[in-house]
């Protein structure tokens, strides 16, 4: 539950603060439209923020969310799960473009290695699984059937 800290001149913008177990965070918000979703920035006590549409007093929509490790994620949210087509950053410089299902890599994706090689295929659970190709950088490809490793 959220608990209104205090309003901003502008109508309709707020600061809130909520807490879940041992965490508290911040953020202010502005309803966007009447089916009741914010845009809101949230600061989270270890560093990480996201900033994008919020329902429900969950990420729902489209947002980016800025990790403590660095790594950066932007796509769609289904109650605080990436869901759907985002784009995942890296720190050490790969990403992954794709779709996403409950917070895992899950459909037709494409990993884009640091070093220039990327792979395009299809994910299950966070996994490579089914038809895939590697198109390494010094030119050469290989395609095969991946099978999911659990």
């Amino acid at each position: 539950m959220l608990v209104c800290l205090q309003a901003s001149a502008q109508e309709n913008v707020k600061t809130y603060m909520t807490e879940y177990g041992d965490t508290i965070m911040y953020f202010n918000g502005e309803r966007t439209d009447a089916q009741g979703f914010y845009s809101v920035e949230i600061r989270y006590p270890n560093g990480e923020r996201y900033i994008g549409q919020f329902k429900d007093d969950k990420k729902n929509g489209k947002g980016k969310f800025f990790y403590a490790s660095g790594d950066i994620y932007e796509g769609e949210w289904v109650n605080s799960y990436k869901e759907g087509k985002g784009i995942y950053y890296y720190k050490k410089g790969d990403r992954y473009e794709g779709e996403y299902k409950e917070d895992v890599k899950d459909g037709k994706g494409i990993y884009y290695y640091e070093n220039g090689d990327r792979f395009e295929g299809y994910w299950k659970e966070g996994s490579k699984d089914g038809p895939g190709t590697f198109y390494f950088a010094n030119g050469t490809t290989y395609s095969d059937v991946w099978p999911t490793i659990r």
